[in-house]
């Protein structure tokens, strides 16, 4: 799950990173009560055509995100 999201926390910023690159077979995720950084929060991360939506109710910056590769 991490390596398909690509999470990393980024200290120095204080952000969680989120560079998705999901297998052809999968088009969203959801994960309800992801802690990082002392926080909690939920993450949603969605293909949209050949890039990716990222939602998040948390203070949480999304700070990268990669194309899908074809």
């Amino acid at each position: 799950m991490r390596a398909m999201l690509g999470l990393e926390v980024d200290l120095d910023q204080g952000a969680l990173c989120v560079a998705p690159a999901f297998p052809a077979w999968l088009s969203w995720v959801r994960i309800d009560g992801l802690e990082a950084l002392g926080r909690r929060f939920d993450l949603e991360v969605a293909r949209d055509g050949a890039e990716y939506r990222v939602q998040s109710d948390g203070p949480i910056e999304v700070k990268e995100l990669r194309s899908r590769k074809s």
